[in-house]
């Protein structure tokens, strides 16, 4: 199943705790890739990762929502101050 990630990006952004978002895929051994995430959440955010998954289930299917989370201080940027999703995907995972 196709998904978009900008589209996961955009609806994580509307979440008021939640200041950026960058989705990129990672290797899944039944599915062949699994959603992941990496979010810069606003400053005394303090609920969890579980709320987040939580509000995407009720605005997004299930297989959209993200299965690894990973929060960071700042999302990696070229030096254009674009997200390049495989630089954010090996910050992210090593890989």
């Amino acid at each position: 199943m196709k998904i978009l990630p900008e589209e996961i990006d955009l609806l994580l952004e509307r979440h008021p705790d939640v200041e950026e978002a960058c989705t990129f895929g990672v290797p899944d051994d039944i599915n062949g890739e699994s959603v992941a995430v990496a979010v810069r959440l606003r400053q005394g955010f303090e609920g969890s990762e579980a709320e987040l998954r939580d509000w995407c289930l009720a605005r997004i299917r299930g297989d959209c929502v993200p299965e690894r989370w990973f929060v960071l201080d700042e999302i990696p940027k070229t030096d254009r101050g674009k997200i390049n999703r495989d630089n954010v995907r090996r910050a992210c995972t090593g890989e």
